[in-house]
């Protein structure tokens, strides 16, 4: 309830099997919680990882709101220039910052981004998984 309220509080409705969804994404002892141990896995994994196939749907919310520091459920470019900066170095913050805020993306730091807005623009760049091809029988007819 504590994460569906949070949730609640940043502009996205979320369903119970969402929120349930993604708390079993990190659940290490299938308790139905997430604990420190699970929370900080799950953090240092997403913080490291290199491949986006790490589960992330609570790393976002948490992310977000740990640099949304006005509480405003909105960050602004810099607030997220200390995120993707967090998240992905110095190497690739300038690439980063353009697939969120794209070409409208100013050196003053004005423009600000949602949750809703930041989960869009990050589910979008999310790796491409192909759909299995249905096998066919080539079977010669005589």
């Amino acid at each position: 309830s504590d994460l569906m309220d949070a949730l609640k509080a940043l502009g996205k409705r979320s369903t119970k099997k969402e929120v349930e969804d993604m708390i079993w994404e990190v659940d290490e002892n299938l308790d139905g919680c997430v604990d420190w141990e699970e929370f900080h896995l799950m953090f240092q994994r997403n913080i490291k990882d290199k491949t986006g196939l790490e589960p992330f749907q609570l790393f976002n919310v948490v992310q977000f709101m740990m640099y949304d520091r006005t509480n405003s459920g909105a960050v602004s470019v810099d607030e997220t220039m200390h995120m993707l900066y967090a998240r992905y170095g110095k190497d690739r913050l300038e690439a980063e910052m353009k697939a969120l805020f794209g070409d409208d993306l100013k050196a003053d730091g004005d423009g600000c981004l949602t949750f809703t807005q930041y989960l869009e623009a990050v589910n979008v760049r999310l790796p491409k998984v192909e759909p299995k091809k249905k096998a066919t029988s080539r079977r010669r007819r005589r």
